[in-house]
């Protein structure tokens, strides 16, 4: 598995236009993602634009936008009051009016506006080879289980006009695959690859080593990332509640939580009698949070618990990097659970309270053993490995035969 490298041969002038409405400063880990691959992208002879909203958006890291000006070209759109698919398609048809359009076309959602530009261009131009990069479910997901009637209809208007349409589909697992693409014809399902997140070691020299702990009394667990909808920490907080009233433990458990967290949260660590043993950090960049991470003894990975599970976040990339032990609380039936797995990871159900608590046990008592296992395995999450593998994408849809200039399908 992700054996295979791709190179450029004399396609240096490939003109490749990105869109991405989430992106450096804005601190979401999809924004992260994105420039990482558009950074890998550029520095293999791919000219890339990416076309982005003249916006910052929440949680600005002037830090992470520092470290990807100047890799690839960004073009940033206003919105004049106009919404973001509107701005877009006007913006980049004009400017394919006035010069040859691109060679290729990549869209990156969410949001799904921007496989919506991607449909809007491909009606007007298309010859333009266009890649739509879903990463995660549109239609499916049960985050949007809430959504029903005619916005349900909508949007399963939109997700197959996307996929009968778009010259390749792009998502971060398998289990993706299938939950989206089981419903349509097998020509439209054979335009599906898997590109997972990737993570990127550069990062790590930017960091100041971690201080070695002198208290081997503390355990100390990481989560990075926040809390939504069902993906709570209530498992979590219950077992490190039991785990305070055991006797002759002779080691305290201490859990950082790095990212935003509402004041529900706070209030249940009080409920469950932790408090001191939990602290938050709201605002932190994203080099600061891998410091953070970096110096953990555990690092946690919290998933809602919808079973099967078809996520891989981001931020269990970023922890393989780091080469720690990880605890998964996570649906056994994921795609989460079947890495941490064959990395040799506890997994356990995120409402497992009792399961929770017995892994944690089990890593007391393990606590020098590192989550350096399985290099070859971790190593083909690496950006550069990951970028390999959508390069294969974009070069095969570059060389298959261009579709005739007909109109766009629903």
């Amino acid at each position: 598995m992700f054996s295979e490298t791709f190179v450029l041969q004399g396609e240096e002038d490939v003109r490749v236009l990105a869109i991405s409405y989430a992106m450096p400063p804005a601190l979401y880990p999809r924004a992260i993602q994105v420039a990482r691959t558009l950074d890998h992208l550029n520095r293999r002879g791919w000219r890339i634009t990416v076309a982005t909203p003249a916006i910052v958006g929440a949680n600005p890291d002037p830090r992470l936008a520092a470290w990807y000006r100047d890799r690839f070209q960004r073009w940033e759109i206003p919105l004049e009051h106009r919404s973001w698919r509107r701005a877009a398609v006007s913006a980049i048809t004009r400017r394919w009016r006035e010069e040859p359009p691109h060679d290729l076309l990549i869209t990156f959602a969410q949001p799904w506006s921007d496989h919506l530009i991607g449909l809007d261009l491909h009606r007007r131009h298309p010859t333009v080879p266009w890649i739509a990069h879903f990463s995660d479910p549109w239609i499916g997901s049960p985050y949007e289980a809430h959504v029903h009637g005619w916005r349900r209809w909508r949007e399963r208007w939109r997700e197959r006009a996307v996929v009968r349409n778009a010259d390749a589909l792009v998502f971060v697992t398998a289990e993706t695959v299938a939950l989206t693409m089981n419903k349509y014809p097998t020509p439209w399902r054979d335009k599906a690859a898997v590109v997972p997140h990737g993570f990127e070691r550069d990062f790590l020299a930017t960091l100041p080593p971690p201080a070695p702990s002198s208290d081997r009394t503390v355990l100390r667990l990481v989560y990075a990332g926040s809390f939504y909808q069902q993906r709570v920490p209530q498992g979590l907080f219950q077992a490190l509640a039991a785990l305070r009233q055991r006797s002759g433990l002779g080691i305290r458990l201490e859990l950082d939580v790095v990212g935003p967290i509402n004041g529900t949260v706070r209030e249940q660590a009080r409920i469950f009698g932790i408090r001191d043993l939990v602290h938050f950090t709201d605002a932190m960049d994203y080099h600061s949070s891998l410091s953070v991470q970096a110096a953990a003894d555990v690092l946690v990975l919290i998933d809602a618990p919808f079973a099967p599970s078809v996520f891989l976040p981001s931020k269990l990339v970023d922890y393989l990097m780091l080469e720690k032990p990880i605890l998964g609380l996570t649906p056994p039936d994921g795609a989460a659970a079947a890495l941490l797995r064959r990395l040799e990871h506890p997994v356990v159900a995120p409402d497992d309270a009792a399961g929770i608590e017995a892994a944690l046990l089990a890593l007391i008592e393990r606590r020098t053993a590192g989550g350096g296992a399985h290099p070859e395995l971790v190593a083909g999450y690496d950006i550069a490995r990951t970028t390999d593998r959508l390069e294969a994408v974009m070069l095969r849809v570059l060389h298959k035969p261009r579709k005739d200039s007909s109109a766009c399908r629903p």
